[in-house]
């Protein structure tokens, strides 16, 4: 194979390995970033695997935190980013199927690679370009295929997360899971039920932020959300997660878990995956929105005023990614759009009267906020509605 162009790799990574070079260690760029070189993607995360322990890993690079030091691994901080960095070693059983009861340092980087989840993974690199493997990952890579390094269900036994890893790896490259590894994957899949939902999560976002997110609806169809079901997600679902926008995967595939009767509100997700908040309240406004326009019959012949009350209802975003829950979307998307593009009024800030204006109009300016309310709700329906003048005017008649 030829030597891959390790300059491609972040100058603060490369300087980590110099460092160690330098120092009379053993070192390789491993895993993720080596094979991301080899499959032509610009590496994110660099690791090495060197012959130095975390003690002298620390004493070579001062600016170093102790992140795994009990398994051999500290976090080097570079200017411009940080590596991680871990010893070479063997590991003994994994009793709480996560982390190995026992690790052995000072073994060869052949033996070192054995541990890892699958052969693609499991690529060594040094620092002139030279490839290692030892366990038959470029032929791997070449034929378009995830495997476990070993036996897989010893593999996956030790940490089950490695089967949602298997499925998102697949979602990230197209390959195919080998035969044997994906027959593990399908036998022990009831182990994911002892996994951290936090560590599920990162991995059902990871796997929504490649280019096949309807590879989530996998995931559950394994059984390794077993929280939502061991049951694919509806085709219809699942064309709707390959069509949204990225920035609202998360809330959208919350809301799909609703709609299909998974999940009874997007609480019910926060309290399963421990996501964040916003990701809730993006799921609420898209169902929100989701409904105004499934409940209005001319939403995809012309009726702006629902495009309108989607967009209060979940804000541009959130709008657009409901209307993919619509039945025609490409036109409700247009009058989406075609309210925005004309600047029209959806939100209270954006009435022409602010609310201390229409307190010094009524009254009793305790009836401000509900006079706010109402006067946003003629504007959604008659946005020509919208100029001082005739907001103050429908002021004063509604406080009557």
């Amino acid at each position: 194979m030829e030597k891959l162009d390790v300059s491609v790799l972040p100058g603060y990574a490369r300087a980590v390995m110099d460092g160690l070079c330098r120092a009379g260690y053993t070192a390789y760029y491993a895993g993720g970033c080596v094979r991301d070189i080899l499959l032509g993607v610009a590496p994110v995360d660099v690791d090495i695997a060197t012959s130095a322990m975390p003690e002298e890993v620390m004493r070579i690079f001062p600016h170093s935190v102790p992140t795994g030091i009990r398994h051999g691994t500290v976090t080097v901080c570079e200017a411009g980013g940080t590596v991680e960095v871990t010893a070479f070693r063997g590991e003994g059983n994994y009793s709480d199927l996560r982390h190995p009861d026992a690790v052995t340092f000072g073994v060869s980087p052949e033996e070192d690679v054995q541990r890892r989840d699958f052969t693609l993974n499991a690529l060594l690199c040094d620092a002139h370009g030279n490839v290692y493997d030892y366990v038959g990952g470029c032929a791997d890579l070449s034929a378009g295929i995830i495997r476990a390094v070993g036996d897989a269900r010893r593999r996956f036994s030790e940490d089950a997360l490695r089967m949602l890893r298997a499925l998102r790896f697949r979602a990230k490259t197209g390959f195919e899971i080998e035969k044997e590894t994906e027959a593990a994957l399908r036998a022990l899949a009831p182990l994911a039920e002892n996994l951290a939902v936090e560590r599920v999560y990162d991995e059902i976002r990871k796997t929504l932020a490649t280019d096949r997110p309807a590879a989530v609806s996998e995931m559950l169809g394994y059984g390794l959300i077993p929280a939502f079901g061991a049951k694919r997600l509806s085709s219809s679902a699942e064309s709707v997660l390959a069509a949204a926008r990225k920035e609202v995967l998360c809330a959208m595939l919350c809301a799909l878990l609703v709609r299909e009767g998974r999940i009874s509100a997007p609480a019910d997700f926060a309290a399963h995956m421990k996501c964040e908040r916003q990701t809730v309240v993006l799921a609420e406004g898209i169902l929100a929105a989701a409904e105004v326009g499934s409940g209005n019959a001319e939403v995809g012949s012309g009726n702006a005023e629902a495009a309108r009350r989607m967009l209060s209802a979940a804000g541009p975003e959130g709008a657009r990614a409901a209307a993919l829950l619509c039945e025609r979307p490409d036109d409700v998307l247009t009058h989406i759009e075609g309210v925005l593009q004309r600047g029209e009024a959806w939100r209270a800030d954006m009435l022409a009267l602010r609310g201390g204006e229409i307190a010094a109009l009524l009254r009793d300016a305790t009836q401000t906020a509900e006079i706010r309310r109402r006067l946003l709700d003629r504007v959604l329906i008659r946005p020509e509605e919208n100029t001082a003048e005739r907001l103050a005017a429908a002021a004063k008649e509604l406080e009557k």
